[in-house]
């Protein structure tokens, strides 16, 4: 047997309390198929990113099992055309990962802009900018275009 994360996102107007019943019968079902539940976590309730069909939100939770290969597809296969899930994903559990701890803070990555050097804008050439290169000769001689 093999250790296994199972991510559940279901239809929040399809539950009363929140999953719990849910998990409790997903739970059962990992054990009738000859596995063992390690860990159930609810993550809560969440906005997609893009809907899944008309849902614009779901109820996470995420099952830490110990499940034999051949029954992973068993799994999938019971709760495949069940209303209440939306989706269900199975990975492989890699030891130390906790979901409940993710990093919910967006992070934004601008690339190598900060390093680019040239004008205040960031472009290399100085010209891009207008000439207001923050005093560096950007290939403009005020003097020389005033008539000076």
């Amino acid at each position: 047997m093999r250790t296994y994360e199972t991510i559940f996102i279901l239809d929040p107007k399809k539950l009363e309390d929140g999953g719990e019943a849910f998990s409790k019968a997903a739970g059962a079902q990992v054990e009738a198929l000859g596995g063992k539940v390690q860990k159930c976590v609810s993550l809560g309730r969440r906005q997609f990113a893009r809907p899944i069909g008309k849902h614009k939100a779901g109820v996470y939770w995420d099952l830490v099992v110990d499940l034999a290969s051949e029954s992973v597809a068993v799994l999938k296969d019971r709760y495949r055309l069940n209303s209440t899930v939306l989706r269900l994903e199975v990975f492989d559990y890699e030891e130390g990962s906790d979901p409940t701890k993710l990093n919910t803070t967006p992070r934004i990555d601008f690339g190598s802009y900060g390093d680019m050097g040239g004008g205040r804008d960031g472009f290399r050439d100085g010209g891009r900018d207008g000439g207001r290169d923050g005093g560096r000769d950007g290939g403009r001689d005020r003097d020389r275009d005033r008539g000076r």
